[in-house]
Formats: structure tokens, C-alpha cells, sequence
């Protein structure tokens, strides 16, 4: 018997490529929130607002390596949108892999 999956956040069926969607509505797996559009820019911070957000998560980091990493994440992925999730999760697969805090490397990506 096959079983199927729920559907997704959207109402697709897991599984579904979402070709027939605009761009600015496809889904991504793994958050649910909307891709951004390709023509949209990531924007650059400047000198006194990277140094505020370093600075903050570096006030902010307790709980170890995890907890800064989940702080990087939120600041610079969710909150921020300097880099994308793809880009960050496969930063901090190649820290992994790195000997040494993987935290520190990831910031220093």
C-alpha cells in the first residue's frame, strides 16, 4: 500500500516541482517562506552596519557554538537577508569539515 505524504505549506503535494508558479511565489523546502524574486538584489551593508550586527551577536552568544551559529543564522539569513539559506548552510557544511570552532569560521565566511 502506498502511502502518500501530507501536502506542503502551500498545498502542493510533497514531491511537485513548482514550474507553473511565478517566481515570486515558489516555495522553498526547507523555511515555507517565499524564494525571492531573481531580479531582486541582496544588499550589501555597509562598514557601520556590519559592525553593529557582529557586534551584537558577539554580546548576545551564549550557549556555545550552537547558540552563535543560530544567531548568525537569524541576523544574517532571516533577518538581514544578506545571504540566502543555501549559501549559509553550505558555509557552515564546509566549517564543519574544517578542524576548529566552527563558529568563529562561519562568521569569518
Amino acid at each position: 500500500m502506498k502511502q502518500s505524504l501530507p501536502p506542503t505549506n502551500d498545498g502542493r503535494e510533497r514531491g511537485k516541482r513548482a514550474e507553473h508558479l511565478p517566481s515570486s511565489q515558489v516555495v522553498t523546502p526547507d523555511l515555507g517562506q517565499p524564494a525571492p524574486a531573481p531580479d531582486q538584489s541582496v544588499p550589501t551593508p555597509t562598514l557601520g552596519e556590519a559592525t553593529a550586527v557582529w557586534a551584537r551577536i558577539g554580546f548576545l552568544s551564549f550557549g556555545g557554538p550552537a547558540g552563535q551559529i543560530a544567531l548568525i543564522h537569524r541576523e544574517v539569513v532571516e533577518d538581514r537577508r544578506w545571504l540566502d539559506e543555501k549559501t549559509f548552510l553550505s558555509a557552515l557544511n564546509f566549517c564543519m569539515l574544517l578542524p576548529g570552532p566552527e563558529a568563529m569560521q562561519l562568521a569569518t565566511f
